[in-house]
Formats: structure tokens, C-alpha cells, sequence
């Protein structure tokens, strides 16, 4: 689950090369069409070609009026949580549902949203026993929730030495890139966003080359 296009190449890069590496399928919800700039059919489009490219099998992109994209936009978590149900149910077999953290990782509040509404959707299906996994005469077992860890400013850009740093130190999972290059160009094929502060963290985070991941 993420919250503006571009998200899925800047931040998650490393987890759905993993998850296509072990022969899972990776489906992406995008809460919002990045229209903060009145680009949001320009990214909508972008969003499409990179989700091709990084081998997605389904892309459900929203344009809510309720989840508007900008720093000073508060979405509500019952209506992420509601997106959140409907996607599940649309895909067969989902076993695991990844999202950002209560930080966001940039903190950005849209981000930080997107965590919260699927917190919220989360306890919905606990509450009824399954949700859109429910099933006659049994209770199933909801989707996994997976959350990617913020991390701060030095250690965001401290590439090889903080991946070294969390596989002693972090009791979460880390993956690795398998392909680096192919997140930078992945990214760079967002054009509305390929502006030179980009480039710099997409080439220098760590969150092109590690991701890590911890249970929600």
C-alpha cells in the first residue's frame, strides 16, 4: 500500500525484488494520483509504465477526493481502511499486505495515513474474524501486515555500512537488492519527479539498496 506514484520505485524497491526472486506475486494499491501539483494524470500514467517495468501484477490507483495528496492534507484512516478491505478482497490469495510505518519514512503525513488506515483496517478484520479472508463454517487467517522501517537521516544515507548495521543489530527482516540499477531507472522513469534532489536520494538512500521490514 502506498500513498503517492513513485512511492513503489523510491522506498520498496529492494522487497518486490525479493518477493518476485521467490516466486510470489507483488499487487499495488496507490492511495492517491500525486495531483498535490496538478500532475496527477501525468504520474497516474508514469505509475502505469513503472508498474510494468518492475513485473506488478495488478495496480489499483485511486483518485479519492477524500485522499487528496499534499503536506497539508489530513486523510481519515476509516476511509484508507476501507480501500485497504476492498483491495484485499479483489486479489485472490493475498497472504501478506506491506504498507509504510508510523513514521513514514519521510514523515510525510500522507504516508504516515496509509499507516494508519491499514492499522485500522487490520483490527476491522480482527474484530470480525477474517474479513475479506472470511469463509463459512471457519475463521482464516487474516493477511500478515508488514510495515517498512523509517530509519534516520545518517542512517538512511549510509548505504552498505547501515545494511551491515541492521543484520547484527535489528530483530526485523532485512532483503537486499538483487538489482539496484534497475530501482534507479524504475524511478527515473517517473519524469515529473526525476528532479535533481531525487537522483541524489534515489542514488545514495538505503532504501534502494535494503529494506527493512518488521511485523505490524
Amino acid at each position: 500500500m502506498i500513498s503517492h506514484p513513485d512511492d513503489e520505485a523510491m522506498f520498496f524497491g529492494p522487497t518486490i525484488q525479493t518477493i518476485h526472486s521467490q516466486g510470489a506475486q507483488t499487487h499495488v494499491l496507490c492511495l492517491s494520483n500525486g495531483d498535490a501539483d496538478g500532475a496527477g494524470a501525468v504520474r497516474a500514467k508514469e505509475l502505469e509504465k513503472v508498474a510494468r517495468y518492475l513485473n506488478i501484477r495488478s495496480l489499483t490507483l485511486l483518485d479519492d477526493p477524500r485522499l487528496k495528496d499534499g503536506f497539508g492534507e489530513t486523510w481519515d484512516e476509516a476511509v484508507v481502511a476501507s480501500h485497504v478491505d476492498d483491495a484485499v478482497k479483489r486479489v485472490d490469495g493475498v497472504d501478506a499486505v506491506l504498507t509504510f510505518d508510523a513514521r513514514g519514512v519521510s514523515r510525510h503525513p500522507n504516508h504516515v495515513a496509509t499507516h494508519a488506515g491499514v492499522v485500522a483496517w487490520m483490527k476491522t478484520i480482527r474484530d470480525v474474524g477474517g474479513g475479506a479472508r472470511a469463509t463459512r463454517g471457519r475463521k482464516p487467517k487474516a493477511p500478515a501486515a508488514w510495515a517498512l522501517v523509517s530509519v534516520n537521516v545518517l542512517r538512511k544515507f549510509a548505504l552498505a555500512a547501515d545494511a551491515f548495521a541492521s543484520f547484527f543489530l535489528e530483530p526485523h527482516v532485512l532483503v537486499v537488492s538483487s538489482n539496484p540499477l534497475a530501482i534507479v531507472r524504475a524511478m527515473s522513469m517517473h519524469k515529473s519527479q526525476w528532479v535533481w534532489y531525487r537522483k541524489l536520494f534515489v542514488v545514495f538512500s538505503r532504501y534502494t539498496y535494503t529494506n527493512t521490514l518488521k511485523r505490524m
